[in-house]
């Protein structure tokens, strides 16, 4: 019961980061003109590597006493945290690359609702490869959220702030990445629930490192052939940097409601930052919505609320030894497809 609660807790918090995170890049992309998501992207991703600063130090022998119990600075926690990375990490990036190319030959209006049906693949992948029991309180749940983020979408259907309408391979690309965030999702519980020796932060950290190394020498080259094309500076950079720290705390956070709960409930979640970003909107910008808007909100919630539901089995399933996400060890789950 207990790690169900930090998890709702930890979607609370993720939710509202989401959120600050969102209002944020509308100030960087149309206030100060920095049109340029894959940037965005790249550069909060790769702030994931600040969370190696704490084992690069433990190893070098000042070991925080909370890694103690694990000894992080052994190579075997290293090796077995790497091999972790090196499958997730790929899904990552495939995942935001999918979604932001997306977003730039497809409507606004699409990439909402298709990016909700993530739920689907959640449910499904989470059926067979966690052994999770199908329900129909589930299905009714997914099926809810997706009708709440469609009403949701209906005001803005036919037209957007640039004019840009739905395209075959846009709405192609948004199925894809939502359907790589089901398994990403899934597969985190999968890998990391399962392990003795993982740290959630390492592995995060490794991720971060990974995008280092695949973005920098891109985007060097990039900004030295179109630098004329990124307007820098001090209040964007600023911008940028701090988006780029709520992207990376939000997106740490949710990764322990992922274990701390489950992969749909986690999903399904994340649905709620579209009633909260409501409630900032009318209550810090004093804007109206829709009857559409409205009852979708009213349904995402319904749909998390009922994703949740009766569940007493899910949450005595780590009554003995609950799942530790950072600094201890983890509960063994039981046999199960592999991804």
């Amino acid at each position: 019961m207990w790690s169900r609660f930090r998890g709702y807790l930890a979607l609370a918090i993720v939710v509202l980061l989401w959120v600050a995170s969102s209002e944020l890049s509308h100030t960087v992309f149309l206030g100060l003109n920095f049109d340029h998501p894959t940037f965005l992207t790249a550069v909060s991703t790769s702030l994931f590597a600040v969370y190696l600063v704490p084992h690069v130090v433990s190893t070098c022998g000042v070991a925080p006493r909370d890694y103690a119990r694990i000894n992080p600075s052994s190579k075997s926690v290293w090796r077995k945290t790497w091999s972790h990375a090196l499958i997730l990490g790929p899904i990552w990036f495939a995942m935001n690359w999918t979604f932001n190319q997306s977003l730039s030959i497809t409507s606004v209006t699409s990439s909402t609702v298709i990016a909700s049906t993530s739920s689907v693949f959640t449910m499904l992948l989470s059926w067979v490869f966690l052994k999770q029991p199908w329900s129909w309180i589930n299905l009714f749940a997914v099926a809810v959220t997706i009708l709440g983020s469609a009403l949701v979408a209906i005001p803005d259907a036919g037209h957007s702030e640039d004019g840009q309408e739905s395209s075959v391979w846009g709405d192609l690309l948004s199925l894809v990445s939502a359907a790589l965030y089901g398994l990403f999702s899934v597969a985190l519980k999968k890998r990391v629930s399962g392990s003795d020796q993982v740290l959630l932060s390492m592995l995060y950290g490794l991720i971060g490192g990974l995008s280092l190394v695949v973005f920098l020498p891109i985007f060097a080259i990039y900004l030295a052939v179109k630098f004329n094309e990124f307007q820098f500076s001090g209040k964007v950079l600023a911008l940028l940097f701090v988006n780029g720290m709520l992207g990376v705390s939000s997106d740490f956070v949710w990764a322990h409601a992922v274990l701390w709960t489950s992969p749909l409930t986690a999903t399904i979640g994340l649905s709620l930052t579209i009633p909260v970003a409501a409630i900032c909107d009318w209550l810090f910008f004093h804007e109206t919505f829709s009857v559409f808007y409205i009852l979708g909100a009213v349904a995402i919630c319904s749909g998390f609320l009922a994703s949740n539901w009766n569940r007493p089995s899910e949450s005595s399933e780590h009554s003995e030894e609950e799942l530790k996400t950072d600094g201890l060890t983890f509960s063994e789950p039981s046999p199960s497809p592999s991804i």
